[in-house]
Order: C-alpha cells, then sequence, then structure tokens
C-alpha cells in the first residue's frame, strides 16, 4: 500500500500510477482508500486534474520514503549474503574446536562461499574474545566460559562432555 501511495504521489494521478504500477485504476484507488482508512487521514485532495497531497500525505510521504528506502537496503542486506564472492574470514578457535569441530563446517563453507578464504587461529578463550572485540578476528570458536562483555554476541553451538582419563594408580 505504501508502494501504491508513493506512485500515486509522483504521479499526481490513479490512473497515471495504475499504468506504471500494472494495475487497474480501480485496485489503486481501493488501496489507497485502505490506506487512508487505517490511518483514519485523507491523503490526497482529488480533482477533476488529477490529486494532490493533504498536510498528512506529505508527512506519510516523507516516512513512506524512508521506510522503502530501508525496505531496499535489507532487500540488498540480504541478498549479499548468498552473493559473497570473495575475501576472507578470520576465526579464531580453542584448539579443541579446532581439531574437531571446525573441519567438517570449514569444508561445508567453503561448498557455499569457494570464493572466500578462512584464516584460523588457534588460541585459549580470554584471548579470542579479546581479539573479536578489536576487530582482529570476525568469529570465534571456543569452548568454556567466555567472559562477560556486553559488545559481544555468544551462541552456544554444541554441548560436548569431556573426560578425564587416569591409570588405576593414580590418585
Amino acid at each position: 500500500k505504501l508502494e501504491i501511495f508513493n506512485t500515486v504521489a509522483m504521479e499526481g494521478s490513479f490512473s497515471k500510477a495504475a499504468g506504471r504500477l500494472r494495475l487497474t485504476q480501480p485496485a489503486v484507488s481501493q488501496h489507497v482508500r485502505d490506506l487512508e482508512g487505517t490511518l483514519a487521514k485523507t491523503l490526497f485532495e482529488r480533482t477533476s486534474r488529477g490529486v494532490k497531497l493533504t498536510a498528512a500525505g506529505e508527512i506519510l510521504l516523507d516516512y513512506t520514503r524512508c521506510i522503502l528506502r530501508l525496505v531496499t537496503e535489507a532487500e540488498q542486506a540480504l541478498s549479499s549474503l548468498d552473493r559473497l564472492e570473495q575475501g576472507n574470514i578470520a576465526i579464531g578457535a580453542t584448539p579443541s574446536a579446532s581439531v574437531y569441530l571446525l573441519p567438517g563446517w570449514i569444508q561445508d563453507f567453503h561448498q557455499r562461499f569457494p570464493g572466500l578464504g578462512i584464516l584460523l587461529r588457534t588460541d585459549t578463550t580470554p584471548n579470542i574474545s579479546a581479539d573479536i572485540l578489536s576487530g582482529k578476528l570476525d568469529l570465534g570458536f571456543v569452548e568454556g566460559e567466555v567472559p562477560a562483555d556486553a559488545r559481544v554476541n555468544t551462541l552456544a553451538l554444541q554441548e560436548i562432555e569431556l573426560f578425564v582419563v587416569v591409570g588405576p594408580g593414580h590418585r
């Protein structure tokens, strides 16, 4: 409805907007009436020569253009996820994660994004957390407690049981 409203405002006419949108003129009029009903405001002054925005229409048009611009940006950001073609991602991992978990994950990643390289560094959990905060690493895979910091987002990926194995005479 906002796209239709924007087009009517740009064209200054329901008929011209309908042609541009490839809709019928009654359909365009109905969408605008629905929007006006929802907002309880008249958005256009209708004349025999076309339409002119009311004060409410002017305000809505400013917001509509911002909203449509944000929608376009969001669509572009989401589609760029699937078009990652080149570059590197810097990953830090603790020894257990780098040996037991990452090989399969990295293989799957390379199949989806063959043009991206992965720079992997093995280190301790506190050092990986610090390097993420400083921007040296893009992502970290760690086990154990992560130092509390509101600037770091964490997500538990897998529960792993670790066992200590000792000989029968060990105290």
